[in-house]
């Protein structure tokens, strides 16, 4: 009852902060938005304020905005499901190599001209997917044994994955400024096909994942006691994982490379609620989603008009995260 409790609180707190945050970074720009107009206008309570007003919004900052929070739910949601399945704290698409292997995919669909950006996803799944085969497939032969073992191993298979991506920008000139987007991350591009993308994606993502709520529980205790109570492992494993790679691949080929969101969200969740999964994936929807939009905001203003990409934000807050779980996981390991 008290876990319950506090996980309807922390629910709460979340759903609270993302739509502050969402009318906070629709106001903030170039031209100033009034909270109250946004508020109003969400509302549907009548066409205040000059017209351009309306131009920004809803053409600019509300898919933007959007796009943001739901880039941060699925990113989460995909890290909660790889430290789940792997057992581990440190696990994530970015330090996976997942994230890397997904920019590969989309750096290919790029060179061979691929416009649509259900196949950039489609693209962007397949080396999300295959990175997570080769990790995967090393940790089941033994090959990699200890935590830090597999995460060394995830980090050269996505470098790997990053240099033949420069590759690709040596042959293909003409979408170099494309590709370096997904190198670094940012959002200035994002439409509102993609956010009805990443929503449908997210929403099929949580529905999987959450289905497998119990199933990431039992591996918790170790793959033997799983067995024993009547879970097939190898095959809710491929499930899984599959899904977690379809989800940051998705979040790739939209906004390209936004690294570590999918560590620090599901970690300092569960630090806060536990390890159920029952809770702890919808949770950690939520907390990626209030990150990613806060982090976006501030790189549209923190030095504006210049903007920076916002994986390189992530990437400062995420690095001595990792450091820190390194440190605190040092006997674990």
């Amino acid at each position: 009852m008290r876990r319950l409790l506090t996980y309807n609180k922390l629910f709460g707190v979340l759903l609270v902060g993302i739509a502050l945050a969402i009318i906070i970074a629709s106001s903030l720009g170039a031209v100033r938005l009034p909270s109250s107009w946004i508020i109003k206008t969400l509302l549907g309570q009548g066409p205040e304020g000059p017209s351009y007003w309306h131009s920004i919004f809803w053409q600019i900052r509300l898919p933007r905005v959007l796009g943001a929070v739901l880039v941060g739910a699925v990113l989460a949601l995909s890290g909660t499901a790889f430290q789940g399945v792997l057992k581990n704290s440190l696990a994530d698409p970015y330090i996976l190599g997942v994230s890397a292997g997904a920019s590969l995919g989309a750096a290919i669909a790029s060179l061979l001209s691929v416009q649509s950006v259900y196949g950039f996803s489609f693209a962007a799944f397949l080396g999300a997917l295959a990175v997570t085969s080769i990790v995967y497939t090393l940790a089941s032969n033994g090959m990699v044994r200890r935590v830090q073992d597999l995460v060394l191993a995830g980090v050269a298979i996505g470098s790997v994955a990053s240099s033949l991506v420069s590759v690709i920008l040596v042959l293909d000139r003409a979408s170099m400024d494309k590709i370096v987007m997904w190198m670094m991350g940012s959002f200035s591009g994002i439409s509102w096909s993609s956010v009805r993308m990443l929503f449908l994606c997210l929403i099929i993502g949580l529905l999987i994942l959450n289905s497998k709520s119990r199933v990431l529980n039992a591996l918790l205790l170790g793959e033997e006691a799983a067995w024993n109570l009547g879970i097939n492992v190898t095959r809710e494993t491929y499930i899984i994982l599959t899904t977690a790679s379809f989800l940051a691949a998705v979040a790739v080929s939209v906004t390209g490379v936004i690294g570590f969101v999918g560590l620090m969200v599901p970690h300092i969740i569960r630090l806060l609620i536990g390890p159920d999964h029952k809770y702890l994936l919808p949770a950690s929807v939520l907390g990626g989603g209030l990150l990613v939009v806060i982090t976006d905001c501030l790189a549209r203003t923190i030095i504006a008009p210049t903007e920076l990409p916002v994986g390189v934000i992530t990437s400062l807050l995420g690095g001595p995260f990792f450091l820190y779980l390194l440190k605190t996981n040092k006997k674990k390991l």
